[in-house]
């Protein structure tokens, strides 16, 4: 058996003789990178007997392998499933060292026994993942925690990790939030396309800086309190509820209007630190007599806007 020169490609030791690499995955040759992209049907024990590279610090595996039995490089520190693998992550034992850990679309499967790496800051999952999350114990370092298109479980009761920065909830999360007490570190908060569930008893943190809700979410946020910090706010495509009497956060930025909004604007009260608004297609509300904030730079209308400027 012949092998595969000791050349660094996308990250792969290149120590297996070079007829079981080709017929166990499709492997990406490249210099110079820490990079490995394996595609195939590689067994469990071909991944458990894999030398990785010491360099290794990015791997893509498009496998559904188990990976409980796989020895990963000590210095890999991004690790992304792809679209085929949906394997159970139970007993994986992870590198200390893994700091961002992603699925792919196919992924599904339970994870409240999983023993996260204490190193990792970011996990994203992909559009199938669905599995109750209520009993998870996140590490105590994640900073970013995405969830894709079909995520749709209770959050009230979650325990978030305290680092938590952004939280993003995909396609089709349509659950309660008023109870839910969100990590006082979180920074970035995103809603999706079915989203519309009440706002105006949620408790916002502090620190919160960037909120946006989805294409459908269309509650009344007269009572809504917003954090203080808050410096952009993004609503979707279906929102048309009054804005006159809101108390928009006193540092706000950015607040940019979906499709729908039809609202009378002219006593409207804006944040004096306001610089972009924007309204969507079907506004087309008099303008005449509004006091635009001072240091507006940018405001949009759209093509259909026909009251005087």
């Amino acid at each position: 058996m012949s092998r595969v020169p000791g050349v660094q490609a996308f990250g792969l030791l290149l120590g297996l003789p070079t007829e079981v690499l080709l017929q166990s995955s499709a492997i990406e040759l490249g210099s110079g990178s820490g990079h490995q992209h394996m595609k195939g049907h590689a067994s469990a024990a071909s991944l458990g007997s894999m030398s990785w590279l010491k360099k290794l610090n990015w791997l893509v595996l498009e496998l559904d392998t188990p990976a409980n039995k796989t020895s990963w490089a000590a210095s890999l520190q991004q690790l992304s499933f792809g679209d085929c693998f949906n394997q159970p992550l139970s007993e994986v034992v992870w590198l200390v060292l893994l700091q961002h850990l992603s699925s792919g679309d196919s992924f599904n499967q339970p994870f409240d026994e999983v023993a996260w790496p204490t190193s990792l800051q970011q996990l994203s999952f992909g559009n199938e993942f669905d599995q109750t999350v209520a009993d998870v114990v996140w590490p105590a370092s994640l900073r970013l925690l995405s969830f894709a298109w079909r995520f749709n479980q209770p959050v009230s009761e979650l325990m978030w990790p305290v680092s938590l920065q952004q939280l993003s909830f995909g396609f089709e999360f349509n659950q309660p939030v008023a109870d839910v007490a969100w990590p006082v570190s979180l920074q970035q908060l995103s809603f999706g396309c079915c989203f519309n569930q009440s706002i105006a008893e949620v408790v916002w943190l502090a620190c919160l800086q960037q909120l946006s809700f989805g294409y459908k979410l269309n509650q009344p946020i007269t009572d809504v309190v917003w954090p203080a910090p808050l410096r952009k706010r993004t609503f979707g495509h279906n929102f048309d509820q009054p804005i006159v009497e809101i108390a928009w956060p006193a540092f706000l930025q950015q607040l940019l209007f979906g499709n729908r909004l039809n609202q009378p604007i002219a006593e409207v009260v804006r944040p004096a630190s306001l610089q972009q608004l924007s309204f969507g297609f079907t506004f087309d509300q008099p303008i005449n007599g509004v006091a635009w904030p001072a240091f507006l730079e940018k405001l949009r209308f759209s093509d259909i806007f026909r009251k005087p400027i």
